[in-house]
């Protein structure tokens, strides 16, 4: 009875933490540009985050919650996809730890105290290839992320 007792209170824990990651997550929403609010006609197509716990290399890192989103339009015959993510972690020093560990080459970095804003472009043109790469608008969209994480996060 004693061990049903004890494995009954890790998982609550567990569920805890879990529900803590979700409503993290959830305030990370928040802080994404809805497509209304900028030009060039751009589609938000929103990205299934997990839990960061479940992920063995954002625990190394201190992740405690994750939210992603892509940002779609067509110029003519190219495609262009601007993606954010926004991480959270318990403390501005954590961030920039991270910030100094993370190996993504083609990904810009911006960083509001304990969140770090990561962004990734790419055109597709209809008959040739793909080009990654930051365009204006998603260096617009990386700042205007930053600014309503200036706004709304603590």
């Amino acid at each position: 009875m004693r061990g049903a007792a004890v494995r009954l209170v890790l998982a609550a824990g567990l569920l805890a933490g879990a529900a803590g990651a979700a409503r993290a997550a959830d305030r990370l929403a928040e802080l994404f540009v809805p497509a209304e609010e900028l030009s060039g006609g751009f589609e938000i197509v929103p990205e299934v985050s997990g839990d960061p716990a479940n992920d063995a290399d954002f625990r190394a890192l201190g992740v405690e919650a994750v939210r992603a989103q892509h940002y779609t339009r067509a110029v003519g015959r190219v495609a262009e996809v601007c993606s954010v993510e926004v991480w959270a972690f318990s403390s501005e020093a954590r961030a920039e730890k991270a910030l100094g560990e993370i190996d993504y080459p083609a990904w810009r970095f911006l960083r509001h105290g304990e969140l770090l804003i990561l962004l990734r472009g790419v055109h597709f043109e209809l008959g040739g290839g793909l080009e990654p790469g930051l365009f204006p608008a998603c260096h617009e969209i990386g700042e205007r992320t930053r600014a309503r994480a200036a706004a709304r996060w603590p």
